[in-house]
């Protein structure tokens, strides 16, 4: 090989890059640019990889040069828009999909990843109306069903993101991640028959999907079918010891039982397993408050109320109101934490 050859060293590097011999493939694209440091591919080259290394800020250097060199290119802004989402920057991204979509008006991509980069801003409206251009260049484009089903959740329209996603299940009937968004917006709407009807799909195709038994569980709690839901959950955790919702899931049905040392014990659990399990706090709050402990019950929904939990509102739902709750236990609440429970 000419010691020379920019092109060659370029070559080899994406030779290098197909069999995963990334340090090689890094030190070609360096010598090629080297020798040649007009050439916008090998930059481009280099950035990708370093992107797929997870050095997102050589990355971004290696893109801005490939975006100065090739101004009028949407594709290098394409790349530099997945670094900055691949580091949480949305409003970057965004920006970048802004020109690469200015540069060319049917780059599919970049309507997806934009949109993919709005829904991160909870901006769902801007997230649906890009998803909504990319299946109208492509209406057999399962990832943006699925976005666009995830952005509608987010809404609470759970129709229209059910919708969405039998329209990605038309196409692939046997994508076990749909499924589970799918049940999840059943059990938004309340629909825990269709819910446990998608779960039990995805444990066909993965009879060891931990997730789905646990989520399951939870729809069975809900429904009132405590022993399904306990024993879904614990076979969950047989699978995963370390999976929080199945815990807490199954501390939920506990405490629907009437077994507050188990719930209790479920509930730690979870939190140990992740600190900021709002809802494990929460529940833990109604069990301690069930128990007549009105500082742990405090504590707990305090807890919960700093990680975002309205508070007044799942009591509301739970026991409509402190008299209520009173009246039906035969216990006076102390006037701190009947004021945390109540609506202002």
């Amino acid at each position: 090989m000419d010691p020379e050859d920019a092109s060659a060293y370029k070559g080899r590097g994406i030779v290098y890059a197909k069999i995963d011999e990334y340090a090689a493939a890094l030190a070609d694209f360096t010598k090629a640019i080297d020798l040649d440091p007009e050439d916008a591919s090998a930059y481009n080259n280099r950035g990708i990889l370093y992107a797929k290394i997870g050095e997102y800020a050589t990355a971004l250097a290696d893109f801005t040069k490939v975006i100065g060199l090739t101004p009028e290119d949407p594709t290098a802004y394409y790349n530099r828009g997945l670094v900055y989402i691949k580091r949480g920057d949305f409003v970057g991204a965004i920006a970048d999909y802004d020109k690469a979509i200015a540069l060319d008006r049917d780059f599919l991509d970049a309507y997806i990843h934009r949109a993919d980069a709005y829904a991160g801003r909870g901006k769902c409206d801007s997230a649906i109306q890009d998803y909504d251009t990319a299946i109208a260049l492509d209406p057999r484009l399962i990832d943006a069903h699925i976005g666009r089903g995830k952005a509608y959740a987010h809404k609470g329209k759970f129709n229209r993101a059910i919708q969405g996603y039998h329209m990605a299940l038309l196409l692939n009937p046997e994508n076990p991640e749909v499924y589970a968004y799918r049940a999840a917006a059943y059990a938004g709407k309340g629909d825990f028959d269709a819910a446990i009807a998608d779960y039990d799909r995805i444990l066909v195709l993965n009879p060891e999907d931990a997730n789905a038994y646990a989520h399951r569980g939870a729809a069975y709690w809900k429904k009132g079918k405590l022993g399904r839901a306990i024993e879904d959950c614990t076979t969950a955790i047989i699978l995963n010891p370390n999976s929080t919702e199945a815990y807490a899931n199954r501390g939920a049905a506990y405490r629907k039982q009437g077994d507050f040392a188990a719930a209790i014990e479920n509930f730690n659990k979870a939190i140990d397993l992740e600190p900021g399990h709002a809802d494990a706090y929460t529940h833990l709050g109604a069990v301690w408050l069930h128990l007549g402990k009105w500082e742990k019950a405090k504590a707990n929904f305090s807890t919960a109320k700093d990680l975002g939990v309205d508070i007044p509102v799942f009591f509301y739902l739970h026991y409509e109101s402190v008299p209520a709750f009173e009246a039906e236990h035969a216990v006076e609440i102390p006037e701190d934490l009947a004021a945390l429970l109540s609506q202002d």
